[in-house]
């Protein structure tokens, strides 16, 4: 049995005729610590969001068995969704019912990040 959180293999991602990853492998296990350093347009924010579900059109494949967020760079936020529309948004896309206990981590986030009292609000 192997310790891996994060298992890539053969990650390959065309845009147009233009291959951006070329069979990337690779593995992560739970004590290590991972930066990915690179070039601009070398495939950075591409693999992570092959990772994250955001982009499912590559060919490979990987495994994640452990929870992990990624912070982008830019606002991902919808201007068109409430600030609760735009955190229960990655649920609602891979049909995740919001529990209970999933409410209460939102409450406690927005508390956290001082966004409490803006559910409601638009970005």
């Amino acid at each position: 049995m192997n310790n891996y959180v994060i298992e890539v293999k053969n990650i390959t991602k065309y845009f147009s005729k233009h291959i951006i990853l070329n069979n990337l492998s690779f593995n992560v296990k739970e004590s290590e610590k991972v930066a990915i350093f690179a070039p601009s347009g070398s495939g950075k924010t591409t693999l992570l969001n092959i990772l994250s579900g955001l982009d499912l059109l590559y060919e490979g494949s990987y495994s994640i068995n452990k929870p992990f967020s990624i912070v982008f760079q830019e606002s991902r936020l919808f201007p068109y969704m409430t600030c609760y529309e735009n955190i229960i948004f990655p649920f609602k896309i891979k049909n995740i019912n919001i529990t209970e206990k999933i409410n209460k981590n939102i409450e406690d986030w927005l508390y956290i990040t001082g966004l409490k009292g803006f559910e409601k609000y638009y970005p």
